[in-house]
């Protein structure tokens, strides 16, 4: 907006005393009835060389005016530094590009998931009443986002509205978990004027003002053109689709209002162990924003372990950053800290791989138990409900097999070093936990493989010795063996057929009789993915592959994109024996699969034979 004096008229130009005198009264008009929305930025207008600033945060008061020096071309990064011509402002920086995932609309960077004059797109206004949420325009936020004013905010960093609408942090103050204060909680960090999560944030990426170039995301503290440690990447930003609120399960299912992504579904209740705090479901024994319970958060330097808050990690995690970390699993810091599996791969064991081993499953982008796992239970993506836990598999109100019920998880005290001989005792760092006592060393015939006492003779991340991994085979005796199952993870010839016909798994659990995510190949094409159809003949197909029989399958999505097809279970087109069959046409034997639609439900997740 112009900074030109205000006139009367005309006239005043030639009357120096009118002038002045109507240059007086508009001033005073000005002080005594402006408000901060007739600022031309959004904070009040303070006079020239005032001490103290009238603006609203994130605003900063240059010369008469309220200016975002994140995005004013005439005041970046600082009242009077402008860009030149060419150049735009962008987290405070002047440049070709916009940086920190915003966009170029016309010539300032927008945030287009929130702004609602573009919302999702440069030019895309949402209507009268609406308001912009993750990119779209609607009645209500989205995401856990809280609608303030005209905007969606997140109270839990936003100075403006921090904890709730209208609450200002004062100057020289941070919003940090909801709360203001002069330093940032719960792992985050200052940047400037605002608390931060430096392993996502594309405009502090891995350290303050280290902004991502276009294109680029942030991942792990890490700039790059993928995500890594198991995120995935939805719009321009890495997110964990087991809890974003605004992209839950896949990108861009944003959870209507009042629900919560909890293990990828949206719903009014948190799943799988986890704790609703305000919006969000987390993990209260590692949240260093709700340690131990919601709004607990840890102070500058500390972290969350085993629901405490230290300055360093107990029960075998380790202090990355700040955040504890289990190095065996932890995709984000596979085997130490700071190395995050590329795309598509899984940290097991302490290596990232394209598959689990030692008896895991990969579930999405990690790998789990899914004998004790109540996000996963029994299969990927079988969440148990609030107040149960995962038992031998299976979802209940009490553990079995002489577990024991520790909050939401069913654990053995004898070599649990979080609860060892007892719920809630964690063995300082450097002890293991042996025969339901923390020593220094391993006791009854275990050993002490990095924080865990473990049977070498039968542990298959563990086989005769610490860290050999027999990967998707099984430990006997110390040594690693076929397993007696049917299913691989390679290819394996289903029998009966003139025509070659393999299955293989993306995973297998179960002593090799469970499949995760089967994928057939007919001939030389490979990448067919099998659905639910009348046409199945389960026992068939477990018997083509060695098994005895059929006991189980599970459905849900899985991608049918190119180079993958979608198959249905028949007898006829390529040859007369029970096969898996192209969807469109039935033929594919040496041809491209030709059914290609986005998932719906009915893929095969899961298959157990015996």
């Amino acid at each position: 907006m112009s900074n030109t004096p205000l006139r009367t008229s005309t006239d005043q130009g030639t009357n120096p005393q009118l002038r002045i005198v109507s240059a007086l009264a508009a001033l005073t008009i000005c002080f005594v009835g402006c408000s901060s929305s007739d600022s031309p930025v959004g904070g009040a207008a303070g006079s020239p060389g005032s001490d103290a600033s009238t603006c609203s945060a994130p605003s900063t008061q240059c010369g008469a005016e309220c200016v975002d020096t994140r995005v004013d071309p005439k005041n970046c990064g600082a009242c009077g530094t402008a860009c030149t011509d060419g150049q735009v402002c962008s987290t405070g920086k002047c440049g070709v590009t916009c940086l920190g995932g915003t966009k170029l609309c016309g010539t300032v960077c927008i945030e287009t998931s929130v702004d609602p004059k573009n919302c999702g797109a440069c030019g895309t206004a949402c209507a009268t009443g609406q308001v912009c949420s993750a990119g779209q325009c609607g009645v209500t936020c989205l995401g856990g986002s809280t609608l303030c004013t005209d905007k969606c905010v997140d109270t839990k960093n936003d100075v403006a509205n921090c904890g709730a609408c209208g609450n200002a942090c004062p100057a020289g103050q941070v919003c940090s978990a909801g709360q203001c204060g002069v330093t940032c909680l719960g792992g985050s960090t200052l940047c400037t004027d605002k608390c931060v999560d430096t392993k996502n944030d594309v405009g502090n990426c891995g350290a303050c003002g280290n902004a991502c170039p276009a294109g680029q995301v942030c991942s792990a503290g890490q700039c790059g053109v993928t995500c890594l440690g198991g995120s995935t990447l939805c719009t321009d930003k890495c997110v964990d689709t087991k809890n974003d609120a605004g992209n839950c399960g896949a990108c861009g299912n944003a959870c209507p209002a009042g629900q919560v992504c909890s293990a990828g579904q949206c719903g009014v209740t948190c799943l799988g162990g986890s704790t609703l705090c305000t919006d969000k479901c987390v993990d209260t024994k590692n949240d260093g924003a709700n340690c131990g319970a919601c709004g607990n958060a840890c102070p500058a330097g500390e972290v969350c372990s085993n629901s405490v808050c230290a300055l360093q990690c107990s029960g075998g995690a380790t202090k990355c950053g700040n955040a504890c970390a289990d190095t065996k699993n932890d995709a984000s810091n596979c085997g130490a800290c700071g190395n995050a599996c590329p795309a598509g791969q899984v940290c097991s064991n302490s290596v990232c791989a394209l598959q689990c081993s030692g008896g895991t499953t990969k579930c999405g982008n990690a790998c789990a138990d899914t004998k004790n796992d109540a996000s996963n239970c029994g299969a990927c993506g079988n969440a148990c409900p609030a107040g149960q836990v995962c038992s031998n598999s299976a979802c209940a109100l009490q553990c079995s097999g002489g577990a024991t019920k520790c909050g939401n998880l069913c654990v053995d005290t004898k070599s649990d070093e979080t609860n060892c001989g007892a719920c809630g005792v964690v063995c300082p760092s450097g002890q293991v936990c042996s025969n339901s006592t923390c020593a220094l060393q391993c006791t009854g015939g275990t050993v002490k493989c990095g924080s865990t006492c473990t049977n070498t003779a039968y542990d298959p991340a563990n086989c005769g010795a610490c860290g050999v991994s027999c990967g998707n085979n099984m430990c006997h005796n110390g040594v690693c063996t076929a397993l007696p199952g049917c299913f691989k993870t390679t290819d394996v010839l289903q029998a009966g057929l003139t025509k070659a016909q393999y299955t293989r798994c993306e995973s297998v659990s179960n002593g090799g009789f469970t499949c995760t995510n089967p994928i057939i190949t007919y001939g030389t094409v490979t990448n067919g993915i099998p659905a639910q159809h009348s046409g199945n003949n389960f026992t068939t197909w477990c018997q083509q592959l060695g098994c005895n029989g059929f006991v189980s399958v599970q459905y849900g999505n899985r991608s049918y994109a190119a180079p993958n097809g979608k198959l249905f279970g028949c007898t006829g087109y390529d040859e007369p024996g029970w096969k898996w069959c192209d969807w469109q046409d039935g033929f594919w034997y040496n041809q491209t699969l030709d059914y290609h639609i986005a998932p719906d439900g009915t893929a095969i997740t899961s298959i157990t034979c015996n």
